[in-house]
């Protein structure tokens, strides 16, 4: 994607829990499969042109990196909070 080559969607892990806890796609046992899945769930629907991708995979990045923290996600601050499913787990 950011080389140009192909133009599909790339995550890091950031961004992967992010789309995981938005329920975009069914968390899986591994990295990888959960992976596959996050690909498979986004690919599924019409991808916008390389540009739009690298803006989402940068803005899911930072929002996985500074809100939506592995051990502690700060979900009150999250701009996405009403749209989470895991918001709802978290605040039971």
């Amino acid at each position: 994607m950011f080389s140009g080559i192909a133009v599909q969607p790339s995550l890091d892990s950031n961004g992967l829990r992010v789309l995981a806890r938005l329920g975009i796609f069914p968390e899986q046992h591994s990295y990888a499969a959960s992976y596959r899945a996050a690909i498979e769930a986004m690919t599924a629907q019409e991808l916008p042109g390389r540009d739009a991708l690298i803006t989402a995979h940068d803005a899911l990045r930072a929002l996985g990196r500074a809100v939506c923290k592995r051990g502690e996600p700060q979900c009150l601050a999250c701009p996405l909070d009403g749209d989470c499913a895991h918001v709802v787990v978290t605040r039971l």
